[in-house]
């Protein structure tokens, strides 16, 4: 037979076997001490009154560990993002846990702890693996600028009388020159751009080692020089970088002027430097066959190509159908 036993500090009710009569045993609910009665109560004794069960604030606390789980293993991941060493084998199946903890947040009704977990996973996590990506390069880049200050700022007190040299403006390279006019029937060879624009191949005794063939792009009507390509194929991405770095020493160096790059361009391997209207490109592009590009533009004459582009197919266009 059963006997149930209650609990004079929680109110919680225990059954218990008869021959645990006497026995003294802990309350499962709040440890307090309980002791079996020897004797069952009879029916002319009136049994205790029943106390409610605190069984509201349990379950609270087994739907708030959901939505706490899902945080901890969100701030994990974050952390392991982080690490300079590839661990998306670990924080990948934090995040996972997370989302999925997330959902079942929101299934036990709790709606803001758990929308705002998803949320987290869903927007904060790229975000996140983002910034991760550009962190070595920012980093990277402070410590160069800062090195470059000091060593700038040490060589004005070493030698203060000592005019540093005056940076040359960019005009061209190759032996072309913005600017210039170009005989298109001149050129060696002539291909085309994705978008159409033709790229004149033309020959040059000044051509630098990384690069085979060099192309000039002409404005379309008075026939100007506004870019200059050289190109070169390269045999690895890892090759690729070590000779862009060199080049970009050497145009930093000419130009005295800082590369810039922007978010997608330190994402990929692409380097700038600007001075005025023109700027200058390198550039590596491909997986099996890789290539390295220099690229010199000016800005004021790449809009005049395009309104000698734009008033020369409005002047041959058939205008009938309109």
């Amino acid at each position: 037979m059963e006997i149930k036993v209650e609990c004079s500090k929680c109110g919680q009710h225990v059954l218990v076997d008869d021959w645990s009569m006497g026995q003294t045993f802990a309350c499962p609910t709040c440890g307090q001490s309980l002791t079996v009665p020897t004797a069952v109560p009879t029916a002319t004794e009136p049994a205790p009154p029943r106390r409610p069960v605190p069984t509201k604030e349990i379950q609270t606390n087994v739907k708030q560990g959901a939505a706490l789980g899902g945080w901890v293993c969100f701030g994990l991941g974050s952390v392991f993002m982080f690490i300079p060493v590839p661990t998306w084998f670990i924080y990948g199946p934090l995040f996972l846990a997370s989302f999925i903890l997330s959902i079942v947040a929101i299934s036990q009704r709790r709606i803001a702890s758990g929308v705002t977990l998803l949320l987290a996973n869903v927007l904060g996590a790229p975000i996140l693996f983002i910034i991760a990506l550009l962190w070595p390069g920012a980093f990277e880049q402070a410590r160069h600028r800062a090195a470059e200050y000091q060593k700038t700022h040490a060589t004005n007190q070493v030698s203060p009388d000592v005019k540093a040299s005056e940076p040359e403006a960019i005009e061209g390279a190759f032996g072309k020159k913005l600017g210039e006019v170009f005989n298109p029937a001149s050129a060696m060879d002539t291909s085309k751009l994705t978008d159409g624009t033709p790229l004149y191949e033309f020959s040059t005794p000044n051509g630098f080692r990384s690069f085979t063939r060099y192309y000039v792009m002409i404005t379309p009507t008075t026939h100007r020089i506004y870019s200059i390509w050289g190109i070169g194929s390269i045999e690895s991405t890892q090759a690729g970088q070590k000779e862009q770095a060199v080049i970009m020493e050497l145009l930093k160096q000419k130009y005295g002027t800082d590369e810039k790059q922007g978010l997608f361009d330190t994402m990929g391997d692409v380097k700038r430097i600007d001075q005025g209207n023109r700027h200058i490109i390198t550039k590596i592009s491909g997986f099996t066959d890789v290539t390295l590009d220099l690229r010199y533009y000016d800005g004021d004459l790449e809009k005049l190509a395009e309104k000698e582009r734009l008033a020369s197919e409005v002047q041959n266009a058939d205008k009938t159908g309109l």
